[in-house]
């Protein structure tokens, strides 16, 4: 799923308000950097083998089965 930092910053905050997590701002930002820092070899080894899909996610959280092909 391809999002930016600001759209996954948005998700969990509104994750945080209506659960009983209690992440601050600063370690989901620490969070979200290390995620991106980690998945980017595996992104490019796919992308060099080009087996690599991308779904645009930034718009709504949802509906992600109508970018998938079948």
């Amino acid at each position: 799923l391809d999002c930016s930092a600001e759209t996954m910053n948005s998700r969990v905050l509104m994750r945080n308000q209506s659960s009983q997590h209690s992440d601050n701002t600063e370690t989901i930002k620490e969070a979200i950097e290390s995620y991106f820092q980690a998945s980017k070899p595996v992104i490019a080894y796919y992308e060099r083998k080009t087996q690599l899909c991308k779904f645009p996610k930034e718009k709504h959280a949802l509906n992600l089965c109508t970018h998938i092909p079948t």
